[in-house]
This record gives C-alpha cells, sequence and structure tokens, in this order.
C-alpha cells in the first residue's frame, strides 16, 4: 500500500485508470499499520471512495519521490530512490515494480492530474515512453514535460499513458481555464458575485469533478436566486475542498425541491472535504427539500462550518437525516459560531436544529438554533440528534417536537460524548416518550468511554406522555454528569418522569 502507484498494480487490474497494468502481479503481505501514503495529485478522488479514510495520508508527488524516508516507515526495508516512488526493497528488481515506481508526473503546487493549469514534469528512465491520446492540441509530450495550453472556456479532458516494462499506467487529465475572476489565493481569492458564478462551481465540481483543494473564494455581494432550482456544490460523489468566505453577504430565495430517492446530500453544498471550510455566510431565506440528507449549509462535513446563518426552511420529503447547518458532521470536523433561524422537519426521523448526526471526534462550539424543529415520528432536537462527538456551550431557543425521543440539546449521546454548558430556553413536546430538556438519552459506556456532561441546564417547559425529563430523560450506566440542573415544569402522563432524570442508570 506504501507505494500509490504500486499497490493499486498489485491487484491487476487491466482497466483501472488509476493503477498500473502489468502482465503480472506482485504479490505481498497488505499492510494494517497506521504508515499507508498515496500521491494526493494522482490519487486526487482520496483516499477511499472520494473521502478520507483513518491510517491513510494523502502527500504530494513531490514529497513521496524525494528520496527521503517517509515517517512511521522502517526505512531500511524499502529502497527511497529520488524521483521515484519508494518500493520494499523485497521487490525494487521485480521488472512490475521497477516500471510502477518511475510512472511519475510531478504537478505544481497545488495542482493535480484532475486540475492543470501549468505544464508537469514526467519522470524519464530506460524504455520509460509517455504518450497523450487526445488530437485537441490541449496537452502534449515534449522535451520530457508534459506540456498544457489552457482552454479559453470548458474544462478539457484526455489521458496520458506510461509504458515501461510490459506495463501501463493511465492518467486521465483535465485542463482547467480560468473560470473565475481571481487568482484563488488567500490575497487574491476567486471571485463569485452572482447566481451565474455559483452554477458555473456548481458544473466544475459537479461534473468535472474539481475539489479546488488548497484555492480560496469569497464573496464580493448579495446574491438573489429566485427563479433558479439551486444546484448544491458536491454532488455524489464528488467533494468541495476549498475555503469559501462568505464575506458576510447574503443568499436568498435559494429553493430546490427534490422527492425522487436518487436525490440527496442537498444543500449549498453537498460534501466540503477535511481542507474546505465554509464562512461568513448568510443563508436568508428559501427553502431546501429532498427525500433524505438535507441541510441549510453542508450535507457531509468532513471540514469547517463557522460563523454562518441559515434563515431557510429544511426539511425531508420522505426520508430521514435533515439538520438546520448540517446533516452529517464527520470525525475531525467542526461547527462553530453558527445560529439556524429556519424551520427543520421530516415526515420520519432525525431531524436537528444544527447537525443532525455528529460522529466521535467531531465538534460544535458555540452554535445556537432559534427555529422550530419537528418530527412526524420519532428524532427531534434542537441541536444534534444522534451524537459521538463533542458539543460545548451551545443554546436551543426553538419549539421542539415530535413523538419519541425528542430533546432540547441533543437526542442521544452513542457513547465517549462531552455535552459542556449547553441549556435549553425552548419549549420540548413530544406525543410520546423520552423527552427532556438536554439529552434525550444517554447510551451505556464503559468506564474508559463514558458519555460526559457537565453544567448543562434546563428552563423551559417539558411535555410528554411519559418518561419527561429536565435534564436527561434516560441516563444510562456509565455516563457521568456534573453540575446540570432544571427549573422548567415537567407535565407528563406517566410516574415516569423527573426534574432531572425519569431513567437512571449512571452516576
Amino acid at each position: 500500500r506504501h507505494g500509490h502507484d504500486l499497490a493499486r498494480s498489485r491487484r491487476g487490474s487491466s482497466s483501472d485508470r488509476r493503477g498500473a497494468v502489468c502482465s503480472r502481479a506482485i504479490t505481498s503481505t497488505v499492510s494494517t499499520s497506521t504508515a499507508n501514503y498515496y500521491d494526493a495529485q494522482i490519487g486526487w478522488y482520496g483516499a477511499a471512495g472520494t473521502q478520507p479514510a483513518a491510517g491513510i495520508a494523502a502527500l504530494p508527488t513531490h514529497q513521496l519521490t524525494s528520496g527521503t524516508p517517509l515517517d512511521s516507515l522502517v526505512a531500511d526495508k524499502y529502497d527511497w530512490s529520488a524521483g521515484k516512488y519508494p518500493v520494499l526493497k523485497a521487490f525494487k528488481d521485480e521488472p512490475a515494480a521497477i516500471a510502477a515506481r518511475n510512472f511519475v508526473v510531478t504537478f505544481a503546487n497545488g495542482e493535480s492530474s484532475n486540475e492543470i493549469s501549468s505544464n508537469a514534469t514526467l519522470a524519464s528512465a530506460d524504455g520509460l515512453t509517455w504518450a497523450v491520446s487526445g488530437n485537441n492540441g490541449t496537452f502534449a509530450v515534449k522535451a520530457g514535460s508534459l506540456q498544457v495550453t489552457l482552454p479559453e472556456t470548458d474544462v478539457v479532458a484526455d489521458t496520458l499513458t506510461a509504458t515501461l516494462n510490459g506495463c501501463t499506467k493511465v492518467i486521465a487529465l483535465q485542463a482547467v481555464p480560468k473560470l473565475f475572476e481571481g487568482a484563488g489565493t488567500a490575497a487574491d481569492p476567486y471571485r463569485i458575485g452572482a447566481v451565474a458564478d455559483m452554477s458555473r462551481l456548481a458544473k466544475a465540481v459537479n461534473t468535472n469533478g474539481l475539489s479546488f483543494s488548497g484555492k480560496h473564494f469569497i464573496v464580493t455581494a448579495d446574491i438573489d436566486f429566485k427563479g433558479t432550482a439551486y444546484e448544491p456544490v458536491g454532488a455524489t460523489p464528488y467533494i468541495f475542498n476549498a475555503d469559501f468566505n462568505g464575506n458576510g453577504k447574503k443568499f436568498t430565495n435559494v429553493t430546490r425541491i427534490e422527492e425522487q430517492s436518487s436525490f440527496t446530500r442537498l444543500a449549498l453544498f453537498g460534501a466540503v472535504g477535511t481542507e474546505g471550510a465554509i464562512h461568513d455566510l448568510n443563508l436568508a431565506s428559501g427553502e431546501l427539500s429532498s427525500y433524505e440528507e438535507t441541510a441549510g449549509f453542508v450535507s457531509h462535513l468532513f471540514g469547517r462550518l463557522y460563523n454562518c446563518e441559515n434563515h431557510a426552511s429544511i426539511s425531508n420529503v420522505r426520508s430521514y437525516y435533515v439538520g438546520g447547518l448540517v446533516n452529517y458532521a464527520h470525525e475531525g470536523s467542526s461547527i462553530e459560531g453558527c445560529k439556524n433561524y429556519g424551520a427543520v422537519s421530516t415526515p420520519t426521523r432525525y431531524a436537528a436544529g444544527i447537525v443532525s448526526r455528529l460522529a466521535p471526534m467531531a465538534a460544535i462550539d458555540s452554535c445556537v438554533n432559534y427555529g422550530s424543529v419537528s418530527s412526524a415520528t420519532n428524532n427531534a432536537a434542537g441541536i444534534v440528534n444522534y451524537c459521538g462527538g463533542n458539543i460545548k456551550r451551545c443554546v436551543n431557543q426553538g419549539y421542539i417536537s415530535g413523538a419519541d425521543m425528542v430533546a432540547g440539546v441533543v437526542n442521544e449521546c452513542i457513547g465517549n460524548d462531552s455535552i459542556l454548558y449547553c441549556h435549553n430556553d425552548g419549549q420540548v413536546y413530544a406525543t410520546g416518550s423520552n423527552t427532556a430538556g438536554v439529552i434525550g438519552k444517554t447510551d451505556a459506556t464503559t468506564t474508559d468511554k463514558p458519555n460526559v456532561i457537565i453544567g448543562c441546564y434546563n428552563t423551559a417547559d417539558i411535555t410528554s406522555e411519559k418518561n419527561a425529563a429536565g435534564v436527561i430523560s434516560s441516563l444510562g450506566a456509565g455516563t457521568l454528569a456534573y453540575d446540570s440542573y432544571n427549573t422548567g415544569s415537567i407535565t407528563s402522563g406517566s410516574s415516569r418522569s423527573g426534574g432531572f432524570a425519569s431513567e437512571i442508570g449512571g452516576k
């Protein structure tokens, strides 16, 4: 696995454009360590399924081929020849290994095979040949380099083929013209000032697969989307991976309603990668509703969302998972200083004012929900529905309603959560059970992964048929709760209700 292309050649595929194809395959034991690397400028699509993966690190070509040993690998087991991918010494003389490690294209910093704006350097070796397949005049192989003539308007695709020792590697190429005003740098970001700019961005990501990693955008004016069906930036399976600075501007009349089960990830941004950030933007009005996985700003967040505000109504038509700001905040992501004023609803379950699902090691800080949140069946919450991460200094002011599992702040803590200094001021109402001002349920945990609740309180009225509580409805074993209290009234048709908890199995 350690040599990005070498690892894929071991699979022996004859059609995978991402790997080398050889008449014989190299066999070895696959590493299960965390020291796995791949070439981010060739493998721009990510570690696994266009997404990051634990224990697999993306590195630029020049670092992988520098000849300097990589961290966490046993240096004396590998050959670290400069200008080539590293390979285990046991295989370095195999014809297939020689070929795979010499198939090196060095793009300019910030570019990848999918986003080319300047010439690239091609490796040289005895018998190694390079060729482009297209006749469009955009790409050419000359004097040891891949030369590019930028198109004027549309992205142009081609393929580059390397051949050595009976092995071939085919790399898909895309030349990217100047799509926006600005240089895409922090000092001179790409400028977004009209509906046409956002449509162009959506096409570049969703159709051409451009992630814009390392690039910067800035919104230069309020944008009114009235009369257009909004197209999310980062439709399945693609990811937007740049810094998008809303600059305090407003997006108004952002509207799209989709009932087809094939349409998911509806939000301003369908998916934002680990290097991506959306910030300082106001979604001032509109309506976003899809089959499932709907949110105001980001459906799948791997990076950061901060200083954003939503006033649009967010809903699902038939299925699960809807969040005022984010549908799914993945491991390592963060949401800070955001507010939701829009109504959030689902005809089924899993609706939340801020995030529907918060993964372990994801975090929310200083966010407020003012909007109403409703679920026709189960699972409605002011801040987060399904939580495995860390939440602090968050407040719910909105009206939260549903059948079962309804809470002012968090619906369910699944383990190793921390809910710190959060409170609820919004009325919570359920026709069924398990209703609370702060947390609906904390699952049983082990002593090394306890749910921790500190400094949380409720001031609002809590009403349900049964199992109503001011702070936690069902306090699971292993949960640690400190300095938390309730001042709101509790109304329940069952004896299982309490000012602090309705069921206790923790400490």
